[in-house]
């Protein structure tokens, strides 16, 4: 019982900072990174967007599993299946994980933005940013390629 009452009070917690995180980004980035990113965007066919919105949706309910909530190893989010399925459709959905990105409340997507981006110059590596800032700084490094 105290185990769940522990768990309940975490996905509270939890619930309450999301809530609190705005997911306006757009004073983060330039006027001219926005609009090349939605250009992106648009590049991608829509039914690869649809396939990504999809399995992007299912990846984040794995987030509320009591095991990912506990975790102080934001690595967690990336033992499912789901994420597997999101990862797979490759590189081409890059512009769609810039774009959460620049949400702070999804900062989860780093962890797949770092398994489908290969170049290593594209990547912000200093862990010392914290998740929400160097998911930011990810972004702003692949928008400036």
């Amino acid at each position: 019982m105290t185990r769940r009452l522990m768990i309940a009070g975490v996905a509270v917690l939890l619930a309450v900072q999301l809530a609190l995180v705005p997911d306006a980004a757009a004073d983060k980035i330039s006027i001219e990174q926005r609009s090349r990113l939605d250009a992106e965007i648009a590049g991608v066919p829509a039914e690869l967007r649809t396939s990504f919105d999809e399995l992007y949706r299912d990846w984040r309910r794995i987030w509320q599993r009591p095991d990912i909530l506990v975790s102080s190893n934001s690595k967690a989010v990336k033992d499912s299946d789901e994420f597997r399925a999101l990862a797979s459709l490759g590189p081409k959905v890059l512009p769609l994980i810039v774009d959460k990105l620049l949400q702070p409340s999804e900062f989860f997507a780093l962890q797949l933005y770092d398994t489908i981006e290969r170049r290593p110059n594209l990547r912000e590596e200093n862990r010392d940013l914290g998740e929400q800032k160097r998911a930011l700084a990810t972004a702003r490094r692949w928008l400036s390629r």
